[in-house]
């Protein structure tokens, strides 16, 4: 089986839905909902690739 070329985070293009990527989570951590606090709305993530590219990400649960 073939190994999918990965793409760095630098030349990830919005319109396009199909990437693989090797990341590292640098940071991670959770906001909780409004309404109640023990509940996760969503975490937030800090990644960083291979050339140490930092992007920010929310992720909603």
């Amino acid at each position: 089986m073939e190994q999918a070329a990965v793409t760095l985070l630098n030349n990830v293009d919005l319109n396009v839905d199909d990437y693989t990527i090797r990341i590292r989570i640098v940071r991670l951590w959770t906001r909780p909902t409004f309404n109640n606090p023990r509940k996760i709305y969503c975490y937030d993530m800090i990644f960083m690739d291979q050339e140490v590219f930092f992007r920010p990400t929310h992720t909603f649960v």
